[in-house]
């Protein structure tokens, strides 16, 4: 529900510690809602209404006069463009340009839309003078949605020479005294029905009076509910907010990073110290990558001295394939059986090795320190059933360098 609520229903809004409305003077009229009922409002200026106010958070009533009410109907295709399409919905009712005012709308419902339209330079200079006083403005309020009201009532508040009417939800004016009659008795056709009650708020001394204004057919249905003063306002955290689109809150990013400041410097400096973390483990394994690939182009190049070397990883694997499903029998173990034996003579270097799979043979490339080591490791290799051949021998700084073929014993 839109506004105020009756007999204590809904809450107030408890960030609100002030209600101030702008006067026909030119000034400002404000109270505190929590001491409305002892203390009478207060009128002045920006600098006085500061000093009250300090840092509390205010809402501002503004005048009926200023806000015009509608209901605008839409289909279900247009909800989600609302804002833009709303005011040119309205532009034929409207007695300014679209571009001079300002269009607040209140959450839609099955197909309808409350919308308060006010004058945008009225409303940015009386928040810009706040601002400029460091006054914080939580809410704008359209005034007649404020009143009191229920379902098929219409609420009348006799303010001096003026009358505020609110006779729905989400609609309602301010009118001079002495013209009430003829917006009523439009207001009763329009609406082609009496309402159940019509709740008059005013003075005692005033009410015989106020109610003779009205049309004869709304006399009988006046209810009295007492006097009634704007510091009885009571809007509910659903009123209808001019808060909103160009005029909507705006983040206070200095005061943010006042109150954040320390959290975020904190922040960057674990974020700092993580991304240092992150650097070195990098590096780390950047290292190790390194020479993991030097590690392997090494292993590469002791199995073949030469030729290209492009993936050495891959074509070792190849060539281990290779190995293994050279002829069908265990190569691997036999390169295993002639690897012990040439473990055992720690004397003499394996410089590479060949395998040719269409004789089954090893080809061994070996460095010994005399002639004497090589041919003792190819007694020993016959020895444990190979057939050894020694093929070809050269120096090599002093040293024998060797070639033996090894088969397997038939």
């Amino acid at each position: 529900m839109l506004g105020a609520k009756v007999d204590g229903e809904g809450d107030w809004n408890m960030n609100v510690k002030w209600l101030v409305c702008p006067t026909k003077k030119g000034g400002y009229r404000w109270w505190a809602y929590e001491t409305a009922d002892e203390v009478l409002p207060k009128e002045g200026g920006v600098k006085r209404l500061s000093a009250d106010v300090g840092r509390d958070q205010l809402a501002l009533v503004w005048p009926s006069e200023r806000t015009n009410l509608h209901q605008v109907y839409f289909s279900r295709s247009e909800r989600k463009h609302l804002n833009k399409s709303v005011p040119y919905s309205l532009e034929e009712s409207l007695a300014s340009e679209v571009d001079e005012l300002h269009f607040a709308l209140a959450p839609a419902d099955s197909g309808c839309v409350p919308v308060a339209v006010s004058d945008r330079t009225e409303l940015d200079q009386v928040i810009a003078e706040f601002s400029s006083s460091g006054i914080e403005i939580a809410h704008v309020w359209p005034e007649q949605l404020l009143l009191p009201w229920e379902t098929d009532h219409w609420t009348l508040w006799l303010d001096n020479e003026r009358c505020v009417v609110r006779y729905a939800e989400a609609e309602g004016f301010a009118i001079e005294l002495d013209t009430l009659p003829l917006a009523l008795q439009l207001l009763h056709e329009e609406a082609d029905q009496l309402p159940q009650s019509v709740d008059i708020y005013c003075e005692a001394s005033s009410e015989v009076e106020f109610i003779e204004v009205l049309p004869s057919l709304l006399q009988p249905l006046t209810n009295r509910q007492g006097g009634f003063s704007c510091y009885e306002f009571k809007p509910d955290n659903s009123a209808l907010d001019l808060l909103q689109g160009d005029f909507g809150k705006k983040v206070d990013w200095a005061k943010v990073c006042k109150v954040w400041r320390w959290p975020m410097l904190l922040l960057i400096l674990i974020v700092g110290f993580q991304f240092g973390l992150v650097m070195t483990e990098n590096q780390l394994l950047k290292k190790q990558q390194d020479q993991l690939r030097f590690d392997i182009e090494s292993a590469f190049r002791s199995a073949v001295p030469q030729g290209v070397m492009t993936e050495p990883e891959l074509q070792l694997r190849r060539m281990i394939q290779k190995i293994r499903v050279g002829t069908g029998d265990d190569t691997v173990g036999f390169f295993y059986q002639i690897g012990t034996v040439l473990n055992g003579h720690k004397e003499i270097l394996l410089k590479s090795v060949n395998y040719h799979g269409r004789d089954d043979e090893f080809q061994l490339n070996v460095l010994a320190g005399a002639f004497s080591e090589v041919e003792t490791l190819r007694e020993e290799l016959e020895k444990e059933g190979f057939q050894a051949e020694l093929i070809g021998t050269s120096s090599e700084n002093g040293r024998t360098l060797a070639r033996l073929r090894v088969k397997r014993e038939l």
